[in-house]
């Protein structure tokens, strides 16, 4: 079996993990920017990400339960600010990242962790907050990615913009903690 189809596997098993739970989700950054730009994941080392509303963190449990019976590793849980915002996950070649959106107005907002220069050349790690609008997320487009029904924001082109400018050109050098559009220094929640 080669490496596109077992990440398509395990795709395809998270995927049957968040639709047994009857709860809102969304293909998230990369993996989104993937369904769109080119119809299938644009590297075969990218993680999968996936996006979900705060409602759902009474099923952070469940779901590093879930995913552990099917041969993943928890590798993270991040809290910020007292909100459970991210659990990652290693497993069968692959890492799958589930962020937990947060609505503050008019914005869905999640904190990126990522590094910084310190002004000394030396690295430290921070969080940043992205935010998006939140009509994004009322109303999820329905698609078939690898032979799943999932779903992206709405306008998946518009969240595109937010999060990563001019989505539709390639950027290889891109850092989401960063780079990211949507990055938002002065939005308090």
């Amino acid at each position: 079996m080669n490496m596109a189809s077992n990440k398509d596997k395990i795709f395809q098993l998270i995927v049957d993990i968040f639709t047994r739970h009857h709860c809102k989700w969304w293909l998230d950054a990369g993996t989104c920017l993937s369904a769109v730009r080119k119809g299938d994941f644009i590297a075969l080392k990218d993680d999968i990400d996936i996006g979900l509303p705060s409602i759902h963190v009474d099923l952070w449990d469940t779901f590093i339960e879930d995913f552990e019976a099917v041969g993943f590793r928890l590798v993270k849980e991040r809290v910020y600010k007292g909100r459970k915002v991210t659990i990652g996950f290693k497993g069968h070649g692959e890492k799958l990242d589930v962020y937990f959106y947060y609505e503050k107005g008019e914005y869905f907002w999640h904190p990126i962790f990522g590094r910084d220069d310190n002004g000394r050349g030396g690295k430290y790690r921070i969080f940043r907050v992205e935010k998006f609008s939140k009509h994004l997320f009322s109303d999820l487009k329905p698609i078939i990615f690898k032979d799943k029904k999932c779903f992206l924001p709405n306008p998946p082109e518009q969240y595109l913009r937010e999060r990563y400018g001019d989505w539709q050109i390639p950027n290889a050098k891109y850092r989401f903690w960063c780079d990211s559009k949507a990055i938002d220094m002065d939005f308090v929640v």
